[in-house]
């Protein structure tokens, strides 16, 4: 029963990321052979707001399985996307722009890193998890 209930809201979640990913992708489109700065901020964000909720559901006690399921797994799981991210630097490489898709990969993998990593610390900092430097 648990991995059912499990199972329907990552599906829930999944959804609504996946929603929320496709409409701002319409909302802010870009053009082929372009910086995909749309794809990028949805996983920038998505990167910071997945460090939130690692440490607001997991790193605490009880941990709260459900809605870390919910929120990281199904919504930011959706909401972000690794395989538009490897499609669209692969089309840069194509339509010989390697400067700029080599500047959305840093961009992209390094700029993930460092947002989920400062979000966590801020997160942690603000529920009094870790102390202030």
């Amino acid at each position: 029963m648990i991995l059912l209930r499990r199972f329907a809201v990552i599906a829930v979640g999944g959804a609504l990321g996946s929603w929320m990913r496709w409409r701002l992708s319409v909302w802010f489109p870009v053009a082929s052979g372009t910086f995909p700065t749309t794809t990028l901020a949805i996983n920038l964000v998505g990167s910071a707001l997945i460090g939130v909720v690692l440490v607001l559901f997991l790193d605490r006690e009880p941990p709260r399985l459900l809605t870390h399921s919910f929120l990281g797994t199904g919504i930011l799981g959706a909401f972000t996307t690794f395989s538009t991210f490897t499609v669209e630097s692969a089309e840069l490489l194509r339509q010989s722009e390697p400067l700029t898709a080599f500047a959305y990969v840093v961009a992209s993998v390094v700029g993930g890193v460092l947002v989920a990593m400062a979000s966590m610390r801020l997160t942690r900092r603000a529920i009094h998890l870790e102390v202030a430097l």
